[in-house]
Order: structure tokens, then sequence, then C-alpha cells
């Protein structure tokens, strides 16, 4: 059994405060049927909610704990945009877009700032390596 297990949002990290939409995105169900159930709230499970709810159907999301406090809530939350792949970097640049307009869009501030990436190259092999791509 995971030491974390029934920890809350608020003590699941040193980088957390108070859940601050844990009462507007909790609630029993209204119905007795959903179009879609996604099971886990961490981020991949949030997002698939999020665009089926964007494209009209009704999403219940089933998750243990609070949402995102599991592993996706211990991340380091970096995005960034350099990548060796021509797929990756579009995925990346798709992903700043959609978080730049999330709270537009929501309501909900995701706490997203574009501050940057650095890469530390301490050699001249990497540097080369990291030129090419």
């Amino acid at each position: 059994m995971p030491e974390n297990r029934g920890e809350t949002f608020e003590s699941a990290g040193p980088y957390r405060g108070p859940d601050p939409i844990a009462e507007e995105c909790s609630s029993p169900m209204t119905g007795d049927s959903a179009d879609a159930v996604v099971v886990g709230g961490g981020v991949v499970g949030c997002s698939i909610a999020y665009h089926l709810a964007r494209h009209g159907a009704a999403v219940v999301v089933l998750e243990r704990e609070t949402l995102g406090s599991q592993s996706t809530g211990r991340c380091a939350g970096g995005v960034r945009q350099q990548f060796s792949s021509p797929s990756n970097v579009l995925v990346q640049q798709l992903s700043f877009r959609l978080l730049a307009q999330l709270e537009s869009e929501t309501g909900v501030d995701p706490e997203f700032r574009h501050i940057g990436y650095l890469f530390v190259l301490t050699n001249q092999s990497d540097v080369s390596d990291f030129r090419r791509f």
C-alpha cells in the first residue's frame, strides 16, 4: 500500500496550498447515467473529461482521492517545446496554447506561467548534440 494513501490535497507536498476548486468539481451525480465515465482524476483523466465535456458529453470522473492529488499533483509541472521529434514539438505547442487560454474557458487559474527553460551543457559533445536538434 503506498505511503501517501489517504493524504489530503493540502498535505500532498511543499508547493501545495488549499484546494481552490474541490467544492466546485466534486458533487454527487444527479442523474442515473452519463455519456462517459473516466477512471482516474490525474492530468490524463482530467484532460479526457475536459475534452469530452467540451464536445457536449455528460462526463463522470472517478478518483479515489482529490483530483490531481496523486502523482500528477507531485510533478514539477514543466512544459517545454524543445524536442528532437517534430510531433512532440507540435503537441507541446498546442499544449501551450491550451494552457494559456484555459482560465478564460473555465474560470479556474491553472497557474500556468511561461517563464522559459534552461539547458545547461557541460561538455562540447553535449553542445554538438544539442545544436543538431
